[in-house]
C-alpha cells in the first residue's frame, strides 16, 4: 500500500531499564529510534516523547498519531537525545513498501 506517512525511521518499544541501557545508554525505559534513513532529522537512540503534543509511550501510540496524518504533513515530534529534550519539526515522507521501487 502506497501514500501513507513516515518519518524514516524504524522504532522499537524498550520496556527494560537494563535493555535500554545496553542498547541506548539510558535508564528510561519508552519508544526509541532505532534505524534512521538518510532524509531523517532523527538520530539513532532518540527516545520519543510526544508527537504533535500528544504523549507518547509504545509504538502503537506513534502508529496512531501517523493514521491521522498525510504525506507532505508538517509534524513536531520532541524526543529525549543526550538527556536534553529536543524538538523536530518534519515533513512526512511517503512509506514505500519493500521491494517496490516503482
Amino acid at each position: 500500500v502506497r501514500g501513507r506517512p513516515d518519518m524514516g525511521i524504524n522504532i522499537m518499544d524498550v520496556t527494560s531499564q537494563s535493555y535500554a541501557r545496553f542498547y541506548f545508554n539510558s535508564y528510561s525505559t519508552g519508544v526509541y529510534i532505532y534505524e534512521v534513513n538518510d532524509k531523517s532529522e532523527f538520530k539513532y537512540g532518540d527516545r520519543i516523547i510526544s508527537f504533535n503534543g500528544t504523549e507518547i509511550t509504545s509504538s502503537a501510540d506513534v502508529a496512531s498519531q501517523l493514521k491521522s496524518c498525510s504525506v507532505g504533513d508538517e509534524v513536531t515530534v520532541v524526543v529525549m537525545r543526550g538527556g536534553k529534550t529536543v524538538e523536530i519539526k518534519t515533513k512526512l515522507l511517503e512509506k514505500i513498501p519493500e521491494g517496490n521501487n516503482n
